[in-house]
């Protein structure tokens, strides 16, 4: 009995200090993947079903500054209330994602 509410517990704490941002573990997907890639594609080409619908453009060949990507989630429909969402460090992984994806042969 004692170990089932220790174990209840830890879980507990684990998901709350999840919630509140302070636990990162190395297998926790990256911004790009959890909110970009299903649209974009893993390799950034959205080649995806909603990529190839929409017609997105691939990322190759593009650089992107913070300030373009902070822009374009605050005025683009299709990616409303994303820039409120993303804290500092995550809008600037996200950069930094978006423009090796680019770089990619």
């Amino acid at each position: 009995m004692w170990e089932r509410k220790r174990l209840i517990a830890a879980v507990g704490m684990v998901a709350m200090s999840g919630m509140l941002g302070t636990v990162v573990r190395a297998d926790e997907p990256s911004t790009y993947t959890k909110l970009c890639a299903s649209c974009h594609g893993q390799d950034g080409t959205a080649d995806t079903p909603v990529g190839r619908a929409l017609k997105i453009p691939s990322f190759e060949g593009a650089s992107f500054t913070r300030e373009q990507i902070e822009k374009l989630l605050r005025e683009s429909q299709s990616h409303t209330g994303l820039a409120e969402r993303l804290g500092e460090g995550e809008l600037d992984g996200l950069v930094e994602t978006l423009n090796a994806l680019a770089a990619r042969p």
